[in-house]
């Protein structure tokens, strides 16, 4: 058993629409550890030091993201300070790499020192995605021995509505952003005449007013976007009433995705861009990658699809990839790391 500090904390019990990756993995690290920090952070980086004496393993997700704020570089340079404290004390440093850079931020120095940062001091570093053993060997060759490649674990599947009429050809969940690239794809629909063949659902609440703007120029009778946050709940129903849910995907800083494994729970049909954990999951038979737009379509007009193949296999994989098979792998590289 190890004192872990985890970073950041969420609870989906207060804030239904917050991360449930960083709960599901306190909650089932909680079966073998104690987590040191019972409160969310409010401190910042700060904090950390307040937990040297009594954590033995720092546990962080996303920390990388420290350099899209305010006063970053005085962040980034106590972090480092932090770093060097907690090796000379022999505190283990986990990080989970969920992308290749944050995502919709321009690359600058700091960020690139950041992840050198974690790369090096780093005892042991997660991917979701083999991609991201690539990336650190690409970049980082020196301290790629240090990343292990897990799968992003699943929940349980979420039961569907029988013989439930599909309305939409495509859903697309999920806040909506500039580097999930929907303005593009619709853009694409457009100038190739495709506007009107598919029906397609876009829900998520879209922050960006001038990506908004954008976006709106698109819709239609036969492209509706609901703009607000939904429960996974009722984005399950919803899917349960499309063919196909679509990633659209455009940033090369994509390693994993929660909203793809949340989509593989409701056992929808994916389509998603031949990258990262798409294209590894897709070896399993029931996620399709494409290239490039005109393979969507191509996609979409294949009715020789076998949807009830389909949920068999993606019934294997939740069980096979769920989160109690996840924390064992885990808990195994972190013996490894603490001998």
């Amino acid at each position: 058993m190890s004192r872990i500090y985890f970073f950041p904390k969420s609870d989906t019990k207060l804030n239904p629409f917050a991360n449930p990756y960083t709960f599901n993995f306190e909650k089932s690290l909680l079966k073998k550890h104690t987590i040191v920090n019972r409160s969310t952070n409010k401190n910042g980086i700060l904090e950390f030091f307040k937990y040297l004496f009594s954590s033995d393993i720092f546990l962080f997700n996303w920390i990388e993201n420290t350099t899209r704020y305010r006063n970053a570089k005085i962040k980034v340079i106590i972090f480092f300070l932090f770093l060097l404290l907690a090796k000379i004390l022999k505190k283990k440093i986990v990080w989970i790499l969920h992308n290749k850079r944050p995502h919709d931020f321009k690359i600058n120095h700091l960020t690139n020192f950041m992840y050198w940062l974690l790369m090096k001091y780093s005892d042991l570093i997660i991917t979701h995605s083999l991609s991201g053993i690539d990336f650190a060997k690409s970049n980082y060759s020196k301290y790629s021995i240090k990343v292990k490649y897990l799968i992003h674990p699943v929940q349980e599947i979420i039961p569907a509505i029988a013989d439930l009429q599909k309305k939409y050809d495509i859903l697309i969940w999920g806040d909506i952003h500039p580097y999930k690239g929907i303005v593009e794809f619709l853009k694409y629909l457009k100038d190739s005449n495709k506007s009107e063949i598919f029906k397609i659902l876009i829900v998520g609440k879209c922050a960006d007013d001038e990506y908004k703007k954008n976006l709106n120029q698109y819709l239609s009778e036969y492209i509706i976007h609901l703009d607000d946050s939904y429960e996974l709940g009722d984005i399950s129903r919803l899917a349960n009433q499309a063919s196909y849910i679509l990633f659209t995907y455009k940033s090369e800083s994509v390693l994993s995705s929660g909203s793809l494994m949340d989509s593989i729970r409701m056992g929808s049909n994916i389509i998603g861009p031949n990258i990262g954990a798409f294209k590894d999951i897709s070896s399993y038979g029931f996620i399709r990658t494409y290239n490039n737009y005109d393979e969507i379509i191509k996609i979409l007009r294949d009715k020789k699809y076998d949807m009830k193949s389909n949920h068999l296999k993606i019934q294997n994989f939740c069980f096979e990839n769920n989160w109690d098979t996840f924390i064992g792998k885990f808990n195994k590289e972190l013996n490894r790391i603490c001998q």
